[in-house]
């Protein structure tokens, strides 16, 4: 493996029979979609490379080529795990390493990107990690935590419980710029939880927040002239057709049931203005129809992520220019509308049809609740050229809000590209401090464990 920074990710350098042991705790918020779940899994895979590699090397079995860590990206994309009952049994006995994800032991890449973080998630990963010529056994340990604000009350919880010895990890969606805000809002909320309780502030310090910039590949490809220009084209179309018709439908992907079946959906327009989960399913469909790395790069999960910043970006943009300057009406309209557009999961009729399958209803009842809930929201037409043009271009113009920020890490967590570089300096800091002969741990708050429900 080949860096260019310090790494103590040295395979040949692990000592097994002289190591200490450290616990490094680590918790992930942000915005859904943002790709926490995806950084574990990474970590997760690239580790197993790692513990495979000291595994060659004590027992001198050869490893193919897919499963060693300069070529990852096999095992990466899911198409072998490498993970045998021998290797297992040498991890646990000789090391007492392993990986766990929820109740997904070792093998991560079954872990499902296709759904929602359910509040939260907890990880434990054991392995060796060599710094300043000492073997250290690293309990790595912490939670990955949902990104939709209906679990704004474990964010909470976490603000309060967080010490000085855990690391919060922010991570961004670069290539959705509102949703890095949410991420920064989150992340403020969890300041303030901190900050709310004047006698635990006074007795503790914060615990070290890094900022982690993910999805860099998605970034430069969605800020190419090609893919605005091939996405406008697509989506102009389709609203001409609307504007001309007053009528239209499109495909959508059931939410639940047959895997990939589509339904036909008819659009509603009422005193000529799409709802926004009808405008929001037309840009995913452009996005799907348009991108030539559809179902590659441009998977599944980031193309309903993108169809809704799209969506978002041309109502925002539009109410600033109805409210004009005025500090509170602004706020007052973002308050409400983020609410919603964090609320859940793109696509938002999706979800009724989820409701639908479960609970047998009529598609035009469930349908028509999800369009009432949008209704202050809604897109009224003519959609000029130019003011669809700046929402697609808008959606990728985060990097400002990465200026002023301390510690940073730009990462592609899809192939791995930054996420040891994270972690080696995660791992280093927390060692430093361990080391340090003045530091001494305070009990200041009695933490209680979270339990899931």
């Amino acid at each position: 493996m080949t860096t260019d920074y310090s790494t103590g990710f040295q395979p040949d350098q692990v000592a097994l029979n002289d190591m200490k042991d450290a616990t490094i705790k680590m918790v992930l918020i942000g915005d859904g979609m943002s790709g926490k779940t995806q950084i574990l899994k990474t970590i997760g895979i690239l580790l197993v490379k790692y513990l495979q590699k000291i595994y060659s090397t004590s027992y001198g079995e050869k490893l193919s080529n897919d499963i060693s860590l300069e070529g990852a990206d096999a095992f990466l994309s899911g198409k072998s795990s490498g993970i045998t009952n021998s290797f297992k049994k040498w991890a646990e006995k000789h090391g007492g390493f392993f990986l766990l994800y929820g109740r997904m032991k070792w093998d991560l890449t079954a872990v499902s990107l296709d759904t929602e973080t359910i509040g939260l998630e907890d990880f434990l990963f054991v392995f060796p990690y060599v710094w300043n010529d000492q073997t250290y056994k690293i309990r790595l340990i912490g939670s990955d935590v949902g990104g939709q604000n209906i679990f704004d009350h474990f964010r909470a919880v976490l603000g309060k419980i967080a010490g000085p010895d855990d690391n919060m990890i922010v991570v961004f969606d670069k290539s959705r710029a509102l949703s890095c805000f949410n991420s920064m809002q989150q992340i403020k909320s969890v300041v303030g939880e901190m900050t709310s309780d004047r006698r635990w502030h006074q007795e503790t310090k914060y615990p070290r927040i890094i900022c982690c910039g993910n999805k860099t590949d998605l970034e430069k490809h969605i800020q190419a002239q090609r893919w605005c220009d091939s996405v406008l084209k697509s989506l102009l179309g389709k609203i001409s057709e609307i504007q001309n018709f007053g009528k239209g439908s499109y495909e959508l992907p059931s939410l639940v049931g047959e895997t990939k079946k589509e339904r036909t959906i008819r659009l509603k327009l009422e005193n000529n203005k799409i709802t926004f989960p009808d405008f929001e399913a037309l840009v995913y469909r452009s996005i799907k129809e348009s991108d030539t790395e559809y179902g590659l790069m441009m998977s599944e999960v980031n193309t309903k992520a993108l169809a809704r910043e799209i969506s978002a970006q041309l109502v925002y943009n539009r109410s600033i220019t109805d409210i004009g300057q005025d500090p509170a009406k602004l706020e007052q309209m973002w308050r409400s509308f983020s609410n919603l557009l964090f609320q859940r999961r793109p696509l938002a009729m999706q979800y009724s049809g989820g409701i639908e399958f479960f609970q047998h209803e009529g598609s035009g009842d469930s349908f028509g609740r999800v369009r009432d809930k949008w209704d202050d929201f809604g897109i009224s037409l003519p959609i000029s050229e130019t003011e669809l043009n700046s929402a697609i271009i808008n959606t990728a113009s985060a990097s400002d809000i990465f200026s002023e920020m301390g510690d940073f890490f730009h990462t592609n967590a899809l192939i791995g590209d930054g996420v040891l570089e994270m972690i080696d300096s995660i791992i280093q800091k927390s060692l430093l401090k361990i080391g340090d002969p003045t530091y001494q741990k305070k009990s200041t708050v009695i933490k209680r464990k979270i339990r899931k429900f």
